[in-house]
């Protein structure tokens, strides 16, 4: 162990390694680690905007899209390699360098790329939340929006066409790709990757009508802007 950290790899990259070095698959960990938050985050979304909401009542901050925690999730492994959830921790500590701790560069690149995701830098004197970006710039479906079908809007194929989008569905839109573009090593829980093993692009789920409209309407659009480039898949 002390060999791969003096070669510079990570924690994980060493445990891992060992692991490999002992017989044993790690292929699926952080599968199983991102597939456990994911279903955990989605399944308690309500109750968790709902205790920020309550905590935050009377301030200026707008709960109606989305909020912002940083959470640690800490989990251990199993004899077969299964993970076991420990906790989560809302305030996870943030020592930063000059504290004598090994993991402070770490914790500093954590903090910077959600930071950048959620648009709290600066790209070219805007900022990365979405002011930057033009209407065309979230705009799919072309070759559907513009037949007669949709001038009524009536249609779901219709739906994100830029006359049948309220202003604040193309805000979120903008938000969605500003937070892709710049997520740095983040992944997103919703929608789930879009990939099927093959390559190609799979539906993503066949019971919509169970999803609140919004994120409906992300998901069939982050499908679209998928068929379009497969960096929008993942």
């Amino acid at each position: 162990m002390s060999r791969h950290n003096e070669a510079g790899y990570t924690d994980g990259q060493m445990v891992a390694s060992y692991l490999m070095d002992a017989g044993l698959d790690v292929s699926n960990i952080h599968g199983q680690i991102y597939d456990a938050i994911r279903s955990i985050v989605y399944n308690r979304r309500d109750i968790i905007q709902q205790i920020y909401q309550e905590m935050y009542a009377g301030s200026k901050s707008n709960f109606s899209c989305n909020f912002f925690e940083l959470m640690r999730w800490d989990f251990i492994l199993g004899e077969n390699l299964q993970i076991y959830l420990l906790e989560v921790n809302p305030a996870p500590p943030m020592t930063f360098r000059g504290a004598g701790i090994p993991s402070s560069m770490k914790n500093e690149r954590h903090l910077y790329n959600a930071m950048r995701t959620l648009g709290a830098d600066k790209i070219g004197g805007h900022t990365a939340k979405g002011n930057w970006l033009r209407d065309s710039d979230v705009l799919v479906s072309a070759s559907i929006c513009y037949k007669s079908t949709c001038e009524s809007c009536t249609s779901q194929e219709c739906l994100l066409c830029r006359h049948c989008l309220p202003d604040d569905h193309v805000t979120m839109l903008k938000e969605s790709l500003g937070q892709q573009l710049n997520r740095q090593g983040m992944r997103r829980l919703h929608p789930k990757p879009m990939m099927n093993g093959g390559g190609s692009v799979k539906e993503y789920d066949t019971r919509r009508e169970y999803i609140p409209k919004r994120e409906r309407l992300n998901t069939a659009w982050m499908e679209e802007k998928c068929k379009q480039d497969t960096y929008w898949c993942r």
